[in-house]
């Protein structure tokens, strides 16, 4: 068994990025999504996490949902 850790990011309607490219990125890597009112968070696999801070320096991290 593989045991993964996903790290979560909070796109907010007020971040520059643009939400679709995100979702590509998290998804190419095997990550998840989850669409609220007005933000989405991204958990991304551990082993991506330096990609993810490299492509996305602004997204605010949610370490209460992260999985561990």
């Amino acid at each position: 068994m593989i045991d993964t850790t996903y790290y979560c990011y909070r796109l907010t309607v007020y971040e520059p990025y643009d939400d679709e490219d995100v979702w590509e990125f998290v998804q190419r890597h095997g990550g998840y999504m989850s669409i609220r009112n007005d933000v989405i968070d991204f958990w991304i696999p551990a082993q991506y996490l330096s990609l993810m801070l490299l492509a996305y320096p602004d997204l605010v991290r949610q370490h209460n949902l992260d999985y561990i």
